[in-house]
C-alpha cells in the first residue's frame, strides 16, 4: 500500500514540476491493482497454472531452478541454474488439467512473504516445489526439481 501511495505522490511532484502529464504516462493505483491477477494466493495460483501469460508476467527473470542431475546424484545431489527470461520454458507449471490427468498431489506452505507450492506424485520420484514471493503481486522466483 505504502508503494501504491508513493506512485502516486511522486507522480504528482513530477506533474507540478513539468507541468501537464498525459494521462497513460503516469502509473494509476487502480492499474497496478489489476496487473496481479487475484487478491489471496489461492486465486492467484488457480490463474497463474492454467495461463501461460499469466506466468510470463509473474516469473522472476532470472528463475532460479535447483535440480538434481540423475547421472551425480551422489557427487553434487543438487545442482543450481539461473534462467534468463529466453531459457524460461513455459508453462513453467502443470495447468490444472495436467496436474489431475497426472495424479500430482498439491501441498502449499506459507511464510511472511513466500509462498511453496509442491507437487509430488504418490508412489514415485516426482516432487518439484515453486517457490512464490509477495509484492505488489506473487512472482514465481524459484523452482526446485528434487525428481530423479
Amino acid at each position: 500500500m505504502q508503494a501504491k501511495v508513493l506512485v502516486v505522490v511522486l507522480a504528482c511532484w513530477i506533474s507540478a514540476c513539468n507541468g501537464p502529464v498525459v494521462a497513460d504516462s503516469v502509473p494509476d493505483v487502480q492499474k497496478v491493482a489489476e496487473a496481479c491477477p487475484a487478491d489471496n494466493f489461492e486465486e492467484y495460483l488457480e490463474r497463474f497454472e492454467n495461463d501461460v501469460e499469466a506466468q510470463r508476467r509473474h516469473t522472476a527473470s532470472p528463475l532460479q531452478w535447483d535440480f538434481v542431475d540423475a547421472c551425480e546424484v551422489f557427487l553434487r545431489p543438487a545442482l543450481k541454474q539461473m534462467l534468463g527470461a529466453a531459457e524460461i520454458e513455459y508453462p513453467v507449471i502443470p495447468d490444472s488439467a495436467l496436474q489431475a490427468r497426472d495424479g500430482l498431489v498439491r501441498e502449499m506452505t506459507a511464510s511472511n512473504e513466500e509462498v511453496q507450492v509442491k507437487l509430488s506424485k504418490p508412489d514415485t520420484d516426482y516432487q518439484v516445489t515453486y517457490y512464490f514471493r509477495t509484492g505488489a503481486c506473487w512472482t514465481l522466483y524459484r523452482k526446485a526439481d528434487d525428481s530423479l
